[in-house]
This record gives structure tokens, C-alpha cells and sequence, in this order.
């Protein structure tokens, strides 16, 4: 019985100036000689630009980001003065409840007052009334 052998089929990443700008290519067999590389050495000047043109969309990304960020930290700052504007208005509500509150208070023993003076005036009234009544 003969052993049989199987190929697995793997791509893999090369960089562009090996891959014709698609950027993906059959990886070499392993078995295969070394020095029959289908690839073509890349020259340093094409190195450079897919070194420069991935720093440059690095550099776009960073500064989306920063972007990004700054927009928070404004939206944190608005919504920390809101907070502050919302809390001053708590605080006002509060003290004008207790001064309300105070002022109630007034108005309830000015209204105890009068219903005592006007039972008093009442009952003084009735016994004058009265008093006329007897004497004639």
C-alpha cells in the first residue's frame, strides 16, 4: 500500500512589490529548492514607499483620533457645566421651598390670631345683645 500525500493550499500576506500590488500569493512549498524563489527582490526605493504610504495611514488614523477625542473631552466639559447649572438650580429650588415654607408658617399664626380674636369679638357681641335684651 502506497502512502498518499496531500497539498494544503495556504495564502499568505507578501508584501506589495512581490504580490503585483494584489498582495496575495500561494506560499512556496516547503520542499521546494530555496534559491527558486518566484518572488523578485524588492528593490529599497519600493520598500520605502509601502513603508511611507503605511506610515501616512497611520498618521491619518492618529490624527482621526486625536480628532475624536478632542470631541469628547468637549462633550465631557459641556455636560460637567450643565451638571453645574442643573445643581445651582436644585440648590435655588431648595431655599426658595424653605423661605415658602417660613413664609407659610407667618400666615398660619396670623390666621390663629385672627380666629381667636374674631371668637373673642363674637362671644363679647352676643353678651352686649344680650345685655340689651334684659334691659328692656
Amino acid at each position: 500500500m502506497r502512502a498518499r500525500r496531500a497539498g494544503v493550499a495556504q495564502l499568505v500576506r507578501v508584501p506589495a512589490c512581490h504580490a503585483g500590488g494584489r498582495g496575495f500569493e500561494p506560499r512556496r512549498p516547503r520542499h521546494s529548492p530555496k534559491n527558486s524563489s518566484r518572488f523578485p527582490i524588492c528593490q529599497p526605493a519600493t520598500q520605502a514607499r509601502a513603508i511611507s504610504g503605511v506610515s501616512a495611514r497611520v498618521a491619518t488614523a492618529v490624527e482621526a483620533q486625536v480628532g475624536a477625542t478632542q470631541a469628547i473631552v468637549g462633550s465631557v466639559a459641556q455636560a460637567a457645566s450643565g451638571t453645574a447649572l442643573v445643581s445651582g438650580s436644585v440648590e435655588g429650588l431648595a431655599l426658595d421651598a424653605e423661605a415658602t415654607g417660613e413664609v407659610a408658617r407667618h400666615v398660619l399664626d396670623a390666621a390663629d390670631t385672627v380666629a381667636r380674636q374674631s371668637a373673642s369679638i363674637g362671644a363679647e357681641v352676643v353678651n352686649r345683645f344680650l345685655a340689651t335684651l334684659r334691659a328692656a
